[in-house]
């Protein structure tokens, strides 16, 4: 349902459905990372504010499986978009020296490097 509801743009359903998700499976560190970005996204605060609950949701993905592609991508975008792009970039050019063909990186790679 959060995946539907970030694909018509509808940020709140989002946040719902993927708050609903980690409470109810707080060991699935997929959940985390979609909840991070709906947070990110969400503009219901200031957009520094928003970038630090993400990162801390991020966090809790890592700590949980510390390979999750998803989860270094959506926080080198939190990251870069809020004022650290060379450090972004670095961190995407590793997932992409890992995984040569992860369109996310690659698209999030763009994203940050304009």
């Amino acid at each position: 349902r959060g995946e539907r509801a970030l694909k018509r743009k509808d940020v709140q359903a989002a946040l719902a459905a993927f708050e609903e998700a980690v409470a109810l499976n707080p060991r699935e560190p997929e959940y985390y990372c979609y909840l991070a970005w709906a947070s990110y996204q969400s503009e219901t605060q200031p957009e520094k504010s928003r970038a630090q609950v993400a990162q801390k949701l991020l966090k809790k993905a890592l700590t949980l499986n510390p390979y999750l592609e998803r989860a270094v991508i959506i926080s080198s975008i939190v990251e870069g978009e809020t004022g650290d792009a060379a450090s972004a970039r670095r961190r995407l050019l590793k997932v992409l020296e890992m995984n040569p063909h992860s369109r996310l990186a690659e698209a999030a790679l763009r994203k940050v490097g304009s």
